[in-house]
């Protein structure tokens, strides 16, 4: 597997990794997003035998690094790709003086699915700790916990 700068030639392979993890992980809102956000944030893509399969991007708010968006295709999950995706962009904060990385994740919902528990799992699993949750609910009544993730870099 190569980590490797997002280009706009990617943008098919990350739309099919995208259409493949909605609705359960991306709503409507993400799968309209991602594909303007990508090329306004930082991006690299996780390629396998010249395929895209996973991709991460990382944007700035307020001096402080977040992760924008991760996806893996469906079929990759489990197998490291998205792990190497965040050690990548760690490194690379790490060397530009960063001490900190945070990503914000639904942490809980209702009616629960399932899907963001195994989000936040897999965060945890990075090294991310809770840092602060949001209580919201949508015009709809559905009601769900929007958290911020923090990991301390360096250590």
């Amino acid at each position: 597997m190569t980590i490797r700068n997002f280009s706009n030639e990617d943008m098919p392979y990350i739309q099919t990794i995208v259409d493949g993890l909605h609705p359960k992980w991306f709503d409507d809102g993400a799968v309209k997003n991602i594909p303007f956000d990508i090329n306004f944030q930082k991006a690299y893509v996780a390629d396998v035998d010249s395929k895209v399969v996973g991709f991460i991007s990382i944007r700035s708010q307020d001096g402080k690094p977040y992760i924008g968006w991760l996806g893996v295709d469906i079929r990759s999950h489990r197998s490291g790709i998205g792990k190497a995706l965040v050690a990548h962009v760690q490194d690379l904060l790490v060397a530009a003086g960063a001490n900190t990385l945070r990503v914000e994740t639904v942490v809980e919902q209702d009616p629960p699915d399932g899907s963001y528990d195994l989000t936040v799992k897999f965060y945890k699993s990075c090294g991310f700790a809770i840092e602060h949750v949001e209580e919201r609910k949508t015009a709809d009544g559905f009601k769900f916990s929007m958290g911020t993730m923090i990991k301390e870099l360096g250590s």
